[in-house]
């Protein structure tokens, strides 16, 4: 299952850059699985976004994990203290694939 974890976990406004790190996201698509193509699976692309309020006021570049399903995403800054939650989403369909929430004091 897809996990999100953030170091350091309880990150302080404006000055906590933090680390992004993303565990077993799949990697290809085995839904449309097609032995007339190669490769036979198509590749998920994702990217991280930041969330406050509803709103998304954050968003990493797009990304595909490593083959175990391993990314990292480094030096993110929370723009303000509150309530966040960080989303592991699909390039394809904006779908969240996990979700953390953060409280940054």
């Amino acid at each position: 299952m897809t996990a999100i974890a953030i170091v350091p976990a309880a990150p302080i406004a404006i000055t906590s850059a933090c680390r992004v790190n993303v565990t077993e996201a799949p990697v290809n698509d085995a839904g449309l699985y097609d032995t007339e193509t190669y490769p036979t699976e198509p590749e998920i692309r994702y990217y991280l976004s930041f969330e406050k309020a509803g709103a998304d006021t954050g968003k990493s570049q797009v990304f595909s994990p490593a083959a175990d399903g391993s990314f990292e995403f480094n030096s993110y800054i929370f723009p303000s203290a509150g309530s966040w939650i960080v989303h592991i989403r699909k390039v394809s369909d904006d779908s969240s694939e996990a979700h953390l929430d953060v409280t940054v004091s």
